[in-house]
C-alpha cells in the first residue's frame, strides 16, 4: 500500500505543477504567485473554520495537531512537536515529505527547477497556517529550514 501511495503523491505533484506550469504560461510567474496566494488564503479560512468554535486556550494545538496531520500524509519523517509550559507549540520539520513529490520528475517536467517548485509549495503551506492562526487569533512564527520547515503556534500576550 505504501507503494501505491508514493506513486499517487507524485501523480498529484504532478498535477499540481502542471496547473501551475499552465498559469505561468498564460500570465507568467505574477500570476501564479497571486494564484498561490489566493490558494492559501483559502486554505487559511477552511482552517479557522474548523478551530474558530474552540476556546482561544486549545486553538494553537488544534493547529499544530492539523499540521503533523497534514505531514503524516505525505510520510514525513522526523518531524516532531514541543509544547513549553505557557501552551507555545513548535513543530519542527527538518526533512519534508510533502516536497519529494513537488521537487522531482514533476518539476522537471513542467519546467520547474527544483528551487521554484519548492518555493511554490511552501508559498501555499507556510501561508496558510500563518492566515489560519491570525484569523482565529493566535500569534505564529515560521522559517524555512534547508529541507523542511519550523512553526508555531502560541496564544497572543
Amino acid at each position: 500500500m505504501e507503494v501505491r501511495e508514493g506513486e499517487v503523491k507524485t501523480r498529484l505533484a504532478a498535477y499540481c505543477m502542471e496547473f501551475a506550469k499552465q498559469i505561468r504560461e498564460r500570465g507568467g510567474d505574477e500570476l501564479l504567485r497571486q494564484t498561490i496566494d489566493s490558494m492559501a488564503q483559502d486554505s487559511a479560512s477552511q482552517k479557522a473554520a474548523t478551530l474558530i468554535h474552540l476556546p482561544l486556550v486549545d486553538r494553537p494545538k488544534a493547529l499544530t495537531d492539523k499540521l503533523f496531520s497534514m505531514l503524516e500524509a505525505f510520510n514525513t519523517l522526523h518531524v516532531s512537536g514541543e509544547k513549553t509550559p505557557d501552551n507555545e507549540y513548535t513543530v519542527d520539520n527538518p526533512e519534508c515529505g510533502c516536497l519529494p513529490p513537488f521537487m522531482g520528475k514533476a518539476s522537471e517536467e513542467t519546467g520547474f527547477t527544483p528551487q521554484e517548485a519548492r518555493k511554490y509549495a511552501c508559498r501555499r503551506c507556510m501561508p496558510g497556517y500563518a492566515l489560519a492562526a491570525k484569523k482565529v487569533d493566535i500569534d505564529f512564527n515560521g522559517k524555512l529550514t534547508r529541507s523542511g520547515c519550523i512553526m508555531k503556534f502560541m496564544r497572543k500576550n
